[in-house]
């Protein structure tokens, strides 16, 4: 088994708690962060605990601690900082037992150190003097004149402007050294602080202690446009200046203007706009770029509208929109492909393919920035290395989909090695000193699923069908190789060479009795592939292949002289004295020529193949699973059978789903996804599976339930349906996000047994199928647009969303009713 990937290397991000109303605290934490590399990219987290009006609107069901929780979930700090002590567990963030290089939690009081020696250490990230040293020993060393200009803004106690877009140091005294490392190697000019400075800033290109701290740093966009943008604000504001500096982590092209030098700044702005108003390249619709002007929350809509009159009237028809700072607190869980995404960056990355040995170690680089200790003082630093596994299409490597373990590291991540943490950007791990490489252990999937189960209260363990379904998984060698069984012929074939148990009764005990040698003459198996050969394609549709996989073993069929039982003898227990199975008399193998002539050959299935009932239903979870991952476009961490036992159930499979990511950024966080997957039996989908799937979905609200089967839907009873019809309603209650809370999947052989994806052969099927996959803008990889489809084509529901929308008008005419009914009571 091998683990491939890469390893990418980025700054500590940090999270500032900050009650959001203190301007003096968040230019202090701007200040701080601009003396640490890669500081411009912490985020800056109001914590309050009332319904505060400026973030939570009166119609949401959001607490106050609840925005903070949000921001925690979008920017995924490696560190938080608390501005009071215990605002972080207040929150929920559990801080460990230093079992991390990197303290999980610093108060802002302990966010750096000074030791006997005077020489300061921060708490956590690298020293921004480090990036200094080294850009003066690189570039600026032998050179009389900067290859770019380097300036430092007067300070102003009550306005942030330019602690936040061009960055400033503190004044403490401890960090003196850093402002004058600054002087000594850059030589910067000394700006006023007013309109004219931005002027110059921007036309000129200056740079400052901003520019410094992003020394190197590359910024991954992901889902994000290429618009440009105009945030308009009030930095005397703290709302304000907390909404900017976090509005620019997420969104490019952020061109900051103070609300107060607005009549300075709108020629240019203007002239920006409608540079920027021109005609997308290569675009045959004649589309234009178009820009956008965002306004903090201080500034009325009222406020808006006058400024867009004032400032802006007069410009093309559509060169710009204006809005609001989008609510990135609550946008976190969304599985919306095209939600916003924060901008990522590295420093530098490396792939990597490596074995997994006997130990279950993989060994895999790591990544150290070129400038730390450039400055020879060996304080203490801390910078991070993020892995990113990915998955194989012809191989089924280690479980690497895992939900995020970011509030409280623990297993399945743990597992993986006890520093790592599993967020959206992948596994997180701190790094101290540079060895050049690090040793993971990776899971299978039934391991990190099981440790999950464990680490929830529940004991989970292989069921026999579990454990021929996975047997039977590896060995198609991947959920794409398990096409080798999208073919109900090959599958009746396959169970009709199986064997056969029947329990009978003899002297009052009970025997298990096998069933006669269901081998098939080569000839016939033969011409069973040629014709599957002509009607499908993929590399699993030859017989080879099922010999490589080791499905079937060749073997001749002799005939016992004794009791006239045909044997079926493999190639190691041939020999010239055969021993019958039936009559255990032991015969000369003939070798006349006439007995040598009549000598057959005969294929037999073996290993889990040759478990009865279509491998224990093993074929219809190991295709259920390959139509989940589309081919492998999807990534899936998956276990086959569970028995959980605090529940009393069995689970056919289960497994952590995430559709594939083909923008870049940060990954969606998965589903999470329970399945029953049946093969060709009538009436399997009874109340006691039903009441099964609900039990279980009630302890893990938001999974997603998948019910398949190998029939076509016209053979499902009108009971199954009944039943499936239930608890999908059940499992569409909206939640508070107005998602389903356990949305159900209803797979079919439409869908197993297609060669390519669920959106290919509901269009192959054409009629209502292929209605509902019409439009390109059908997503099914989204599990939430999936079992909408497939109630509405199999059960016959209607849109959840029409749902939801008769049971709001239901409500509220009940509500009507009773108050009319109080009324007349009253008079």
């Amino acid at each position: 088994m091998r683990l491939s990937g890469s390893v990418s290397l980025r700054p500590v991000r940090l999270g500032f708690l900050v009650p959001p109303a203190d301007l003096a605290l968040v230019r202090r934490v701007a200040q701080l962060s601009a003396c640490l590399w890669g500081g411009r990219y912490n985020p800056i987290i109001p914590f309050f605990e009332d319904a505060h009006t400026r973030w939570i609107a009166p119609y949401h069901g959001a607490q106050g601690l609840d925005v903070a929780r949000g921001y925690v979930d979008f920017f995924e700090p490696d560190v938080l900082v608390e501005a009071s002590a215990g605002m972080a567990e207040q929150l929920g963030w559990h801080n460990g037992e230093n079992e991390f290089h990197l303290p999980r939690v610093v108060s802002l009081q302990q966010f750096y150190e000074v030791d006997d020696r005077g020489r300061v250490e921060f708490a956590a990230g690298i020293d921004v003097t480090n990036v200094m040293q080294h850009l003066y020993d690189r570039e600026y060393k032998y050179q009389r004149r900067h290859k770019i200009l380097f300036a430092a803004v007067e300070s102003d106690s009550d306005c942030a402007f330019f602690d936040l877009f061009f960055g400033t140091y503190p004044d403490d005294t401890a960090l003196k050294y850093i402002a004058d490392a600054y002087r000594e190697i850059f030589e910067p000019e000394i700006l006023p602080y007013n309109a004219t400075t931005w002027h110059r800033i921007i036309n000129e290109n200056i740079a400052g202690p901003s520019w410094i701290s992003r020394h190197n740093l590359e910024e991954d966009l992901g889902r994000g446009g290429s618009d440009f943008t105009v945030f308009i604000f009030d930095p005397a504001n703290a709302n304000d200046a907390i909404d900017y500096w976090n509005y620019r982590l997420w969104k490019r092209q952020v061109l900051p203007v103070n609300v107060h030098w607005l009549v300075d700044h709108a020629a240019f702005l203007r002239d920006q706009i409608s540079k920027h108003h021109r005609p997308i390249p290569g675009n045959p619709f004649g589309t234009m770029f178009w820009s956008h002007i965002d306004f903090a929350r201080s500034i009325s809509d009222e406020e808006a509208k006058q400024i867009l009159k004032n400032h802006f009237d007069g410009l093309p028809k559509n060169s710009f929109a204006w809005g609001r700072d989008q609510e990135i607190w609550a946008l976190t869980k969304s599985r919306d492909r095209w939600r916003q995404s924060r901008i990522l960056i590295k420093a530098k990355s490396k792939s990597f393919d490596t074995e997994i040995t006997e130990s279950k170690n993989a060994k895999i680089p790591t990544l150290a920035p070129e400038f730390h200790n450039a400055t020879g003082t060996y304080a203490k630093a801390h910078w991070m290395n993020v892995v990113s596994p990915s998955s194989t299409r012809l191989d089924d490597g280690p479980a690497i989909v895992y939900p995020s373990n970011l509030w409280h590291p623990k297993p399945p991540g743990t597992t993986i090695s006890r520093e790592l943490t599993v967020t959206r950007e992948g596994w997180t791990l701190p790094r101290r000193q540079d060895i050049g490489y690090t040793l993971l252990r990776p899971s299978s999937g039934r391991d990190a699923v099981t440790e999950w189960f464990a680490d929830n209260g529940i004991e989970a363990h292989p069921s026999e069908e579990g454990q021929v379904a996975a047997q039977v998984i590896a060995a198609a060698g991947s959920l794409l190789g398990c096409g080798m069984f999208a073919d109900a012929d090959t599958l009746s074939l396959l169970n009709k060479m199986a064997e056969s148990h029947a329990e009978r009764s003899r002297g009052g005990r009970p025997v298990k009795a096998t069933g006669p040698d269901r081998a098939k003459h080569l000839d016939l198996i033969r011409q069973h592939f040629q014709r599957r050969e002509k009607q499908g394609f993929g590399y699993w549709t030859r017989l080879d292949y099922f010999l490589k996989r080791s499905v079937f073993r060749a073997g001749l069929r002799v005939q016992c002289p004794t009791c006239a039982h045909h044997n079926w003898f493999d190639l190691g227990a041939m020999g010239y004295v055969l021993t019958c199975t039936r009559c255990l008399k032991q015969f000369n193998f003939s070798q006349t020529p006439s007995d040598l002539a009549r000598a057959q050959w005969f294929y037999r299935v073996i290993g889990p193949f040759a478990a009865p009932n279509y491998a224990h239903g093993g074929y219809a979870v190991a295709l259920t699973l390959r139509c989940l991952s589309e081919n492998r476009e999807n990534e899936l961490t998956w276990s086959t059978g569970l028995n959980l036992n605090e529940l009393n159930r069995e689970i056919d499979f289960v497994a952590w789903y995430r559709r594939s990511s083909t923008l870049g950024g940060e990954r969606e966080e998965p589903f999470f996804l329970f399945g029953e997957a049946k093969s060709f039996g009538k009436n399997v989908f009874d109340e006691d599976v039903v009441t099964g799937l609900r039990d279980v979905a009630e302890r893990f609200p938001g999974a997603v339930l998948v019910v398949s089967s190998l029939r076509p839907i016209a053979d499902y009873t009108s009971a199954e349906l009944k039943n499936l019809s239930e608890l999908a309603s059940w499992g569409r209650t909206p939640t508070s996000d107005w998602r389903p809370r356990n949305p159900v999947i209803v797979l079919t052989a439409t869908e197993l047994f297609s060669d390519n994806t669920i959106a290919y052969a509901w269009k192959q099927a054409g009629g209502r199928a292929a209605e509902l996959v019409q439009h390109a803008s059908v997503d099914l990889s989204d599990l939430y647009v999936l079992a909408e489809a497939t109630q509405q084509l199999y059960l016959g529901l209607p849109s959840f969303y029409d749902g939801y929308g008769s049971r709001l008008r239901r409500e509220r005419q009940r509500l009507v009713q009773l108050l009319r009914a109080r009324s007349v009571s009253s008079t």
